[in-house]
């Protein structure tokens, strides 16, 4: 395997890695939206 598709399958791990944290701390930050409004419509 040579040098440069190595670092290919670096980038892609990086990426995949890059957008599943996105995605994980978007779906926190709505749930705590969520959880703020309900609390402040609770009030």
């Amino acid at each position: 395997m040579d040098v440069s598709g190595q670092w290919n399958w670096v980038f892609f791990g990086f990426g995949v890695a890059y957008t599943a944290l996105t995605l994980f701390a978007t779906s926190i930050a709505v749930r705590i939206a969520r959880a703020r409004r309900r609390l402040g419509e609770g009030t």
